[in-house]
């Protein structure tokens, strides 16, 4: 089982790692990311002026990672690439030793470890192995809880929990579910002074980490952390409800789990760590432009519970003659979701794969179609922008979710667009779709019918659309 299983995990994989070399950003948010970690490596503060056409609405460390590291692994997007998938193998063994502390069996952590990357794989492809720090954050959060885990008495792994929490929020601060976890275990044990020291470290270790960002990178830390976003229930419903329906199983064993030993010692730890994970993703996944990876820590704390319930059932299914045939069921059950939506998402990553070259390609000619414009340019590909050497001065993205709660006026926006500021736009129309004065996903109706009127096509390929003024010689 588990070696089908570990083929099944490898297989699932094997796009994701081969995409890694990509030249074209496999995310929006990897150029934006990017672009955070050439700052920092360069000593740019990030929040030195308040937010207005671009924002750094994530806390700072894994930029000062990516442009630390950067310098020595073929840049900030392989750097954070090869970090983001470091993170997800830390998560497999890490959630896997958590199974094997509870069951005392490593065959059930590596179960644990398997699945939790098929199903990583299935739910989200795109976001393994891509530059983005959520992994990365995760992967210390877990660490804090784990680290608790091992033993709540010790004062010195009180201490070094924290110190991972404070790590994983100044990573990515939406990561509050876990040490929110130990926090309410904590208090609900009781154990007034271990609390006291866990609580006392991460106060400590947060505001360190606060002042240290304010006097490095700027003193509207917070105006940009804190930008707001709209919020809609049926996107919401979008993100929660695919989760639901591929992880039914998982989850009905988790929350089955989670009814059985909610009032055990330590055990409730996990029941804790699960509910609190889902509740905290489920209220962040209606924000504009958030995606499923708000949900990571709820599909992680899923498996971990599935695991430990099938180490549970096992002694109780071995007493009975066809005991090793109903636990190789229990195994198989909870990935049949999984395993079945696998061919069709291989199949999809099977032929991006086979069109990877002319995505590149493709790539390659719009960047040093902008590299040779002079002046700044206005991407909604922000990486096309970065690897042509322009300036973040407008993120399409945070500037329409800004229209759209009323902070940016069309006035405010148009004016800047229509200044002349830009000599070269690109929106992302395939060359087989009409250039339209209607909205898209980053562009309002107005936006896009103001660029329209002042910008003719000048290049057009599978991906891309650039721009240049009309009145520009050789309309």
């Amino acid at each position: 089982m588990l070696l089908f299983l570990g083929v099944g995990a490898l297989v699932s994989i094997w796009y994701p790692v081969q995409r890694i070399s990509q030249l074209a950003d496999i995310n929006y948010n990897e150029g934006w990311n990017a672009y955070r970690a050439d700052m920092a490596a360069h000593a740019q503060p990030l929040y030195s002026l308040p937010p207005k056409f671009t924002v750094t609405n994530y806390p700072p460390l894994s930029f000062h990672l990516l442009g630390f590291l950067g310098k020595f692994m073929g840049g900030y997007l392989a750097a954070g690439r090869w970090i983001a998938l470091g993170s997800m193998a830390f998560l497999a063994f890490a959630l896997g030793a958590l199974v094997r502390q509870f069951t005392r069996q490593w065959r059930l952590g590596v179960y644990a470890a398997l699945l939790f990357t098929m199903g990583l794989a299935v739910f989200v492809p795109d976001r393994i192995a891509i530059d983005d720090p959520q992994l990365l954050g995760l992967a210390w959060s877990f660490a804090g809880l784990r680290i608790y885990a091992r033993n709540p008495q010790s004062n010195g792994l009180l201490c070094l929990s924290a110190a991972a929490f404070a790590v994983s929020l100044f990573t990515k601060h939406n990561l509050v579910a876990f040490p929110a976890a130990v926090g309410v275990h904590l208090l609900l044990e009781r154990a007034w002074k271990h609390f006291a020291v866990w609580l006392g470290t991460l106060a400590a270790g947060s505001a360190g980490l606060l002042l240290l960002t304010l006097w490095w990178d700027g003193s509207y830390f917070f105006s940009h952390l804190l930008a707001p976003r709209s919020y809609s229930m049926i996107s919401a419903g979008g993100r929660i409800l695919p989760y639901l329906l591929e992880f039914q199983i998982p989850i009905a064993v988790a929350a089955l789990w989670s009814v059985l030993y909610v009032t055990w010692p330590m055990r409730n730890l996990l029941v804790i760590a699960a509910a609190l994970a889902h509740i905290v993703g489920f209220a962040f996944a209606g924000g504009y432009g958030v995606l499923q990876n708000v949900l990571f820590d709820a599909l992680l704390m899923t498996v971990v519970l599935t695991a430990i319930g099938i180490g549970d059932l096992e002694p109780q299914l071995l007493r009975i003659p066809t005991g090793n045939l109903l636990l190789l069921l229990a195994l198989i059950i909870p990935c049949l979701g999984i395993l079945a939506l696998l061919p069709g998402v291989l199949n999809v990553e099977r032929s991006d794969s086979h069109d990877r070259s002319n995505v590149d390609a493709d790539f390659g000619r719009a960047v040093k179609f902008l590299q040779s414009r002079s002046g700044p340019a206005l991407c909604e590909d922000l990486l096309l922008c970065y690897d042509a050497g322009k300036p973040p001065l407008y993120d399409a993205f945070y500037t329409n979710s800004q229209m759209m709660i009323g902070r940016l006026s069309d006035a405010e926006v148009l004016s800047y667009v229509q200044s002349s500021r830009f000599p070269t736009i690109e929106i992302n129309i395939p060359p087989e779709q009409p250039l339209a004065p209607v909205a898209t996903f980053r562009f309002s109706q107005p936006v896009m019918r103001a660029i329209l009127e002042r910008y003719r096509p000048a290049l057009r390929n599978s991906d891309f659309t650039l721009l240049v003024p009309k009145d520009e010689r050789g309309q």
